[in-house]
């Protein structure tokens, strides 16, 4: 036990920044759970983070292309962000709103993903740096993640926490109540764009952070946790949060224990969680 002790302590100070990029992606994607479960759209998580796939892997396919600017704008990062946040909010608009009044809105989910799937890989297939990286996206690594990535994910979790205390009340009635929404004067399309750019900022940084598989688990199992477990809309966050955070401490002590990848095994984690509740409210023990 103690061995195992001095490991973790080994290993976060090997990988400090990767365990706080791994909490504070969960964190923001975990806030969103109410949003995507409100709207009834569990897959947008998946196509938006794929879609942000394919955003970066364009951004490296021209890579070649643009070697004066390399040091100073593609190395750092900003143009892969950028992208990548800037397609996830005009995505999530057109799952929110356009699509949604389309007579066959519910498989353009379906179609977003395998867009963004099949051209993720096409764009980097003649770049074998881009194809590692889009490899490692895919399988969701936490390897590299930097002090930079915490502090753009540290802020990112503070401006959400703001959009849902300063207007929880208003988010609440429009994913309960929509038409009575409208009747006291909210704009269903101005709402739906609030919410496109909240959600398309969050998926859009956390999935260059943590890549696809954690950032589609994280964005919606918490919050499917949570709604078999509480009725007060109140508490929801503050659940999902929860949720996020036990099955983030159990990953972190036996992703060292056993040696095993930290962000595949929380995604394990979150999804033992959500059979167990499945199972407890089954049999009404919950």
């Amino acid at each position: 036990m103690i061995d195992t002790i001095n490991d973790m302590i080994e290993s976060w100070e090997l990988f400090e920044h990767s365990y706080y990029a791994g909490f504070l992606s969960a964190f923001c994607l975990a806030l969103l759970g109410l949003i995507i479960v409100g709207k009834n759209k569990d897959f947008i998580g998946a196509s938006l983070s794929q879609v942000s796939l394919m955003s970066i892997a364009f951004i490296l396919s021209i890579e070649d292309y643009m070697h004066d600017f390399t040091d100073a704008f593609l190395e750092s990062l900003i143009l892969q962000y950028g992208f990548s946040i800037i397609v996830s909010i005009l995505f999530s608009y057109f799952i929110l709103e356009v699509f949604n009044r389309s007579s066959q809105k519910s498989h353009l989910s379906s179609i977003v993903y395998l867009f963004g799937a099949s051209l993720a890989v096409l764009f980097v297939v003649n770049n074998p740096h881009g194809t590692e990286e889009i490899h490692q996206l895919n399988s969701s690594s936490l390897i590299g993640a930097n002090i930079s990535d915490v502090y753009l994910l540290l802020i990112i979790l503070i401006v959400e926490l703001f959009v849902f205390i300063k207007f929880h009340h208003k988010i609440y009635l429009f994913l309960i109540d929509p038409i009575m929404a409208s009747t006291i004067g909210f704009s269903s399309k101005k709402m739906n764009l609030f919410l496109s750019i909240l959600i398309g900022l969050v998926i859009g940084v956390c999935l260059k952070v943590v890549g696809f598989l954690f950032c589609f688990s994280y964005s919606l199992i918490p919050a499917l946790c949570t709604i078999q477990v509480i009725k007060s809309m109140g508490y929801f966050q503050l659940f999902s949060l929860l949720f996020a955070f036990v099955s983030l401490v159990f990953s972190f002590f036996f992703s060292v224990h056993w040696d095993v990848p930290f962000t595949q095994l929380a995604v394990f984690f979150i999804l033992l969680q959500y059979l167990s509740v499945f199972i407890l409210k089954r049999f009404d023990i919950v």
